[in-house]
């Protein structure tokens, strides 16, 4: 039996996101997708241990763990800001026959949080008003 996993917190932030979850029943192991849109394509199959970077149709692996917590950081997967993501975390029974054998899966939705501005300069200033020009961390404004 593929056993489960109860996830326990998702904190969101502009080009990242935590992960904490639980597992029971008999999972050992945490394999964690994350993708743009759902449903998935494919879904882990049973005897295959995945590694971080693996597509797996259209969700990217970001991790296969026995640890409790996922803390990526933006350089590690170049988030788009205000974006709708999909994370998709499967419970794996390691240890038994024709392992790992995955559960059902569960879906946590997120949208990443715009960006913030980089650079705010006055672009124009009259006695009654001021316009600024607002530039992300990219140059765009």
């Amino acid at each position: 039996e593929a056993g489960s996993i109860r996830l326990e917190e998702v904190l969101i932030e502009t080009y990242k996101f935590n992960l904490e979850w639980n597992y029971s029943g008999g999972a050992d192991h945490a394999l964690i997708l994350i993708s743009s849109e759902i449903p998935l394509t494919q879904v882990p199959q049973n005897g295959t241990i995945y590694a971080e970077g693996d597509s797996l149709g259209n969700a990217l692996v970001l991790t296969y763990t026995t640890d409790t917590l996922y803390q990526p950081y933006k350089n590690d997967l170049q988030l788009d800001p205000n974006t709708q993501y999909y994370i998709n975390i499967y419970g794996a029974a390691t240890y038994c026959t024709g392992g790992p054998l995955y559960d059902q899966g569960s879906i946590a939705p997120f949208t990443t949080m715009p960006a913030a501005p980089e650079k705010i300069t006055i672009k124009d200033q009259t006695t009654s008003s001021i316009t600024f020009d607002v530039e992300d961390e990219f140059g765009n404004k």
